[in-house]
């Protein structure tokens, strides 16, 4: 499979799937990638656009191919977090001002589409999958604080839902089960190796015994189907996946050792619990689309149910929660889109 050409836009890059033929209203659908595997990922959804009158645009975060990369100053800040102990001052403040600025440039990329596509209102979604949602959080957290004058329009009038897919319990912040497994962290495996097996197990189908009770399978993922990383070609790989960034000192490997900093869960509580003085601002109440594959990695359907349970106590207690809804993607794994392309756009985009 060739390599998507992506386009810089600002700091950032795109692939723009186009306007579909024939039609006069469409959704606009921007993805934001996770953890090593970027846009290219996402390349099996494009033929299906049309299909649904969608036009998607791929979006390559910073330090990926053919966005800007991280400065100098910024990866040092990065190190910094990943070194300093839990709730260091320098470190959760230097984390909250890199979350803001990629805040920032989501949101001008949104603000310079719209404006020179003339897109209308009410037909954009975006959509963060896996490590990309900690960064749809920081959308939700710092865009009400930006200027409209820095797109010179009002980008929440646009939006018509958002779309949190395959969140982990690391990517939403949420604390860990007393006993966990995660492949980046296992000390019996080679640095260099890391990668390389979280991809084969993120990508695996697990058996989960008892989702609702949190009885989760941890390490083992079934032996058919195959994990999906093992059914790639060597050119499929290389056009969906960039190594680097993930590797031991990459900018998303120091980014996700910074969890315990505690700024991933301050992001995640600003978003689906604004204040209630903000609760009559426009972002305030976009709609969070919640979609888990029930056969992902345990940390998936675990931030699923953690998600459901925070926000029942919240409502109890009389606090605002953002309106948001808990799809189950049924027989998926953390790489659905890839896998079963067609059934991923029908439950991104609400079509029965």
């Amino acid at each position: 499979m060739p390599a998507l050409q992506m386009s810089a836009n600002g700091p950032l890059a795109v692939h723009d799937s186009g306007v579909p033929e024939g039609v006069e209203t469409y959704t606009t659908l921007f993805i934001i990638h996770g953890y090593a595997w970027h846009s290219g990922v996402f390349a099996r959804v494009l033929p299906h656009a049309a299909q649904y009158r969608t036009r998607i645009v791929l979006v390559n975060r910073r330090d990926y191919p053919g966005a800007t990369p991280l400065s100098s100053l910024e990866l040092g800040q990065l190190r910094v977090a990943k070194d300093a102990a839990p709730g260091t001052e320098v470190a959760v403040n230097d984390l909250r001002g890199f979350f803001k600025e990629r805040a920032r440039e989501i949101y001008q990329l949104l603000g310079r589409f719209i404006v020179s596509e003339r897109i209308e209102k009410n037909s954009v979604v975006v959509l963060g999958w896996s490590l990309g949602v900690a960064f749809l959080s920081a959308l939700l957290t710092y865009a009400p604080a930006f200027s409209l004058s820095e797109v010179n329009l009002n980008v929440a009038g646009y939006i018509k839902y958002v779309v949190a897919y395959d969140a982990s319990q690391r990517s939403m912040g949420q604390p860990p089960p007393d006993i966990a497994y995660h492949p980046l962290q296992d000390p019996t495996s080679p640095i260099e190796k890391r990668v390389q097996q979280f991809s084969i197990w993120v990508s695996g189908y697990f058996r989960h015994p008892d989702i609702r009770a949190s009885n989760l399978e941890m390490h083992d993922y079934q032996a058919a189907p195959r994990p999906t990383a093992l059914t790639m070609s060597e050119d499929e790989m290389a056009s969906a996946m960039y190594a680097p960034a993930g590797a031991e000192g990459g900018s998303d490997e120091m980014l996700t050792a910074t969890i315990k900093h505690g700024v991933f869960d301050e992001l995640r509580v600003a978003a689906l619990l604004p204040a209630e003085t903000s609760k009559r601002n426009e972002w305030a109440r976009i709609r969070w689309r919640h979609i888990w594959g029930d056969r992902s990695a345990w940390g998936v359907p675990y931030s699923a149910v953690l998600l459901e349970r925070e926000l029942e106590e919240a409502k109890k207690a009389g606090k605002y929660t953002r309106p948001v809804e808990n799809v189950c993607f049924e027989g998926a794994n953390h790489f659905g889109h890839w896998d079963t392309p067609d059934r991923f756009m029908r439950i991104v985009l609400e079509d029965k």
